[in-house]
């Protein structure tokens, strides 16, 4: 019983990453007018800032989400008997590393907006810069 409530917890970020990162991906949420989307300062400075981000974010999320789901699913097949006590040590581990990689996964975005766009949310012209 333990091993699959642990599974089913372990199993409820993935799938959340997936979902959000396929709405925030493939139907961008409209600024403001939707209680999801990925909100910071610099996703905030303007509609492209905004596209781009959830787009980003969106995308990176699917990835994660998948490679998480499948590590998960992994795991549990490799310690299905391995008894309740490592089952449960080890769905806390999962949810721990599952939190941070969400967590971590700011960053990136972060970056590649700073990247893209200037501090007043406009797109940096590439071109000018490399020429």
């Amino acid at each position: 019983m333990i091993s699959t409530v642990m599974l089913v917890s372990c199993l409820m970020l993935p799938a959340v990453m997936l979902i959000a990162g396929c709405m925030m991906y493939k139907h961008t949420p409209h600024r403001g007018s939707v209680p999801f989307g990925y909100r910071s300062k610099a996703s905030m400075r303007s509609p492209e800032t905004w596209k781009f981000a959830n787009e980003y974010c969106g995308k990176l999320w699917l990835r994660l989400g998948l490679a998480l789901l499948l590590a998960v699913i992994a795991a549990f097949i490799l310690m299905w008997n391995d008894g309740d006590d490592a089952v449960a040590k080890t769905g806390v581990v999962i949810i721990v590393a599952e939190t941070v990689l969400m967590v971590v996964s700011i960053g990136p975005v972060e970056a590649a907006l700073k990247k893209r766009f200037d501090k007043d949310g406009k797109p940096i012209d590439t071109d000018k810069n490399n020429g």
